[in-house]
């Protein structure tokens, strides 16, 4: 006999046992019926595109819970991709995909409900011409545009990225932010959609070698953080990218000479940038309270995971100090 439980099929030992051995019999058949039937018979027809799906999530805390409301199937699937943002303007705000889709993002009050509409803007970096120098390995979703923050500029917008670039005349990759002058309604400037300008690359250029680990690419540490410390002076962060003297040979992070791993200040109007701290690992969190205080969160390694207070000119220990340990292993 059986019964069903939300969904799933309880059955005695005994039964169990008569499935266990028919699985053993059926799964030689199966892997050969993959193996030989060609591709077309297994593809799965393609599924219409759904609607946006306002969904209600409670998160417990140590205080209170806290109501969320979050979206599925609000932007398109095909230009989602690791990292992306969303930035504030006004009363809405802009996103974009790690891929560099950029969405206008507003509240429908009427209908009660979150809207994301394409705009006309090109991605900043060039997904290609890294895609095409990068060996097959490398893992793509990790070479993105990470983060967006923008400031009045007359009636429209200054908009700035943070993403790679890969310097393609060179064959190696930076961290840029660019930036890109938007309307009152958020449509590139002089209708141009790829009218990026640079603001800032990172130095030096990184080739795509193979360290220790067989890594040629920690895109996923890159920080990439951006936050307004006064007019023109952003503050904008980078990680090591695996550059720690472990994984590659030289410990960035604590080299002046490398703008990595790095809380540096760029001057948006000459277009340059400095070292305001140092000895950070994957800084991916950035935040400037009321008092001025300059907020940090960074990710470690296993257990090291830290929330800096940011001083101009400190040191934050990386790859040096740490309270966390190499994955895999119980030491650093």
């Amino acid at each position: 006999m059986t019964s069903t439980l939300g969904g799933i099929r309880r059955m005695h030992c005994s039964q169990l046992n008569q499935k266990r051995k028919r699985r053993k019999t059926l799964l030689p058949i199966l892997l050969l019926m993959l193996l030989f039937t060609p591709m077309p018979l297994l593809a799965q027809p393609a599924q219409p595109a759904q609607p946006p799906q306002q969904n209600p999530l409670i998160l417990g805390s140590a205080y209170h819970p806290v109501e969320v409301r979050y979206y599925d199937n609000l932007l398109p699937p095909e230009t989602i991709q690791s990292g992306g943002a969303i930035a504030e303007l006004g009363d809405e705000y802009i996103g974009a995909t790690g891929a560099g889709a950029f969405f206008r993002i507003r509240y429908d009050r009427a209908q009660d409900r979150m809207l994301a509409e394409p705009l006309p803007i090109a991605s900043p970096h060039d997904a290609a011409a890294f895609d095409a120098a990068a060996d097959p390995v490398v893992n793509r979703e990790f070479f993105r545009v990470i983060d967006l923050i923008a400031r009045k500029d007359g009636d429209g917008w200054q908009l700035f990225a943070s993403h790679h670039q890969w310097i393609q005349e060179k064959n190696c990759l930076v961290m840029r932010v660019s930036a890109i002058h938007l309307d009152g309604n958020l449509q590139p400037a002089g209708g141009n959609p790829a009218s990026w300008s640079t603001i800032y690359d990172t130095t030096p250029c990184l080739t795509l070698d193979t360290g220790n680990r067989g890594r040629i690419f920690a895109g996923h540490e890159s920080g990439a953080r951006m936050a307004w410390l006064a007019p023109g002076q952003l503050l904008f962060t980078t990680g090591d990218q695996e550059h720690d003297g472990w994984n590659q040979p030289v410990a960035m992070a604590q080299s002046d000479a490398h703008m990595y791993g790095k809380v540096l200040l760029i001057d948006v109007s000459k277009r340059s940038g400095r070292i305001y701290s140092k000895g950070h690992r994957n800084p991916q969190g950035l935040f400037i309270d009321k008092a001025g205080n300059i907020w940090e969160s960074e990710h470690g390694p296993r257990g090291g995971d830290e929330i800096n207070l940011i001083r101009e000119g400190a040191d934050y220990g990386w790859p040096s100090v740490t309270y966390g340990t190499d994955y895999g292993r119980f030491q650093w």
